[in-house]
C-alpha cells in the first residue's frame, strides 16, 4: 500500500511535473491540506477525512486555477468539516475558483458566495447568495424575531393594528411577518416605557429554504 507521499509522487509523474520539483511540491500541497506529518504513513490507515484531504492534495499538485470538489465533507466528522471549510476559504483567498457540489446546504453559506440550484440536470436558479435571498424577501416579505423581558402582550396588540403585518408567538419568541421593511414601526412601538426587548433579529431565508422553494415551487416553513 502506498504512502501519502508515494501516492502523490505517482500522480505528479503522470502529470509530467519535473522530477526536481516533485518533492518540494508534494510537501507544499500536503502542508496546505494538513497532512504533511502523515506523508510517510500508508493511506490504508487514513480516516475518511484524511483521504478526502489527500484527494484535494492530488488536485492541487498542478496548481490549478479552478478546483472542482464533489461532496467534500460527506462522511467527515465535524472537526474535519471545519478543516475543509477553512481549506476552501484559503484557496479562495489565493484567488482560486472553487466549484463544489453538495447536499449539505447549511455549509455553503460559510464557504461560497455564488450558488446554482439544479433539479434533474436543469438550472432552476443561480446567483450570488445575498442577491437570491434579497429577491426572495422582496417576493415573500420580511421576518423579524423578537424576545421580550416585559411588555410582550402590549407589543403584539400594537403590531396587530397595522394592516400589512402578521404577528405570531412561537415558543419564547414573537415573529413579525410583513410585506415590507417595518423596522421603523417596530422601533416606534419598542420606545414605549412598558416594553423591554431582550433580543431582536431580522431573519433572512436559509439556503435550505431557497432550495425547497425552487424545487417545490412554494414557500416551506422550516
Amino acid at each position: 500500500h502506498l504512502t501519502a507521499y508515494k501516492n502523490l509522487e505517482y500522480i505528479a509523474l503522470l502529470n509530467h511535473i519535473p522530477r526536481e520539483k516533485i518533492k518540494s511540491r508534494i510537501e507544499e500541497v500536503l502542508g496546505s491540506v494538513g497532512l504533511k506529518k502523515y506523508m510517510h504513513m500508508s493511506v490504508k490507515g487514513f480516516s475518511r477525512g484524511m483521504k478526502q484531504r489527500l484527494g484535494i492534495a492530488q488536485a492541487l499538485l498542478k496548481n490549478p486555477e479552478i478546483l472542482i470538489l464533489d461532496e467534500p465533507t460527506a462522511g467527515v466528522d465535524p472537526e474535519g468539516a471545519i478543516g475543509f471549510k477553512n481549506l476552501i476559504k484559503s484557496f479562495v483567498n489565493e484567488g482560486k475558483t472553487v466549484l463544489l457540489s453538495t447536499h449539505l446546504l447549511h455549509e455553503l453559506g460559510d464557504m461560497c458566495n455564488y450558488v446554482v440550484i439544479m433539479k434533474n440536470g436543469r438550472i432552476l436558479a443561480q446567483g450570488y447568495i445575498d442577491d437570491l435571498k434579497d429577491k426572495y424577501i422582496e417576493e415573500y416579505g420580511y421576518v423579524y424575531l423578537l424576545k421580550f423581558k416585559k411588555g410582550e402582550d402590549s407589543f403584539i396588540k400594537e403590531m396587530k393594528n397595522i394592516d400589512y403585518i402578521n404577528v405570531e408567538k412561537r415558543d419564547s419568541y414573537i415573529r413579525v411577518y410583513s410585506s415590507k421593511n417595518v423596522i421603523e414601526e417596530i422601533n416606534g412601538i419598542l420606545k414605549s416605557s412598558d416594553i423591554l426587548v431582550e433580543e431582536i433579529r431580522f431573519i433572512k431565508p436559509s439556503l435550505e429554504k431557497l432550495f425547497l422553494y425552487y424545487h417545490l415551487g412554494k414557500v416551506v416553513e422550516l
